[in-house]
């Protein structure tokens, strides 16, 4: 039989030979066990312990397990709070990544523009430079031509760079 309480294996021995006028103790009114009896209560004596062992070590193996499964639990759980964490921060950029690319396009193309636009004014004053060149130019070989009909030894020299400089200048200025 099983103790409600202990939840132990007990053994509950009932005299039948106990007469209910006499003092003695109910054991020693009856006959001696025979051996094979008392082999068969030892054996069942160390069955039960034997049983309550393995009983008590499943327990305290189901008890292990379940603070390990609360523990692994808690781990699983951590990692799950991580990765909705890097799958949120991960999906931000993702979809940020247009927005970003966007306005790195708009930037680009603002910066384009102005380029251009300096780009435009500089031929402009590049096209004026080389027409008030082109003017102070022609007024010099005009003077040097001048110079030129004197018939000057000291002109003559000035004729050969003057005739070099301009036919440079003009390879130049058509580049």
């Amino acid at each position: 039989m099983f103790d409600r309480q202990k939840k132990t294996p007990s053994l509950v021995i009932v005299s039948m030979s106990q007469s209910p006028s006499t003092s003695q103790s109910p054991l020693a009114d009856r006959p001696p066990l025979p051996a094979m009896t008392c082999h068969l209560l030892t054996s069942l004596d160390a069955s039960y312990t034997s049983f309550s062992k393995d009983l008590q070590a499943v327990i305290d193996r189901v008890r292990q397990l379940e603070t390990e499964n609360s523990l692994l639990s808690r781990v699983v759980e951590q990692h799950e709070d991580v990765m909705n964490k890097e799958v949120t921060r991960v999906k931000s950029l993702y979809e940020g990544e247009p927005t970003s690319a966007r306005k790195l396009h708009d930037d680009l193309g603002k910066e384009k523009a102005k380029l251009q636009s300096e780009n435009g004014k500089m031929k402009t004053d590049l096209k004026d430079l080389r027409s008030k060149y082109m003017r102070v130019l022609s007024v010099l070989v005009s003077c040097l031509s001048c110079c030129l009909m004197i018939n000057d030894p000291k002109v003559t020299h000035l004729n050969t760079y003057t005739c070099i400089t301009q036919r440079s200048l003009s390879i130049d200025l058509h580049r």
